[in-house]
């Protein structure tokens, strides 16, 4: 499999496993996953590029 096929992978079982998890547990917990998992993604993605930026 190639990155770009792994990765379109990744997408889709998030968005089915945010479907799912929607669907099992009460609204408020499934919004305060999701606004923590998206500030996780977006802080993960900062610390790769400051690793990147900065760190040989």
């Amino acid at each position: 499999m190639s990155k770009k096929q792994i990765f379109w992978l990744i997408v889709a079982l998030s968005v089915v496993a945010l479907i799912v998890l929607v669907k099992v547990v009460p609204a408020w917990v499934s919004l305060t996953s999701v606004i923590s998992f998206g500030c996780g993604v977006v802080l993960g993605f900062w610390g790769k590029m400051f690793r990147d930026k900065y760190i040989k």
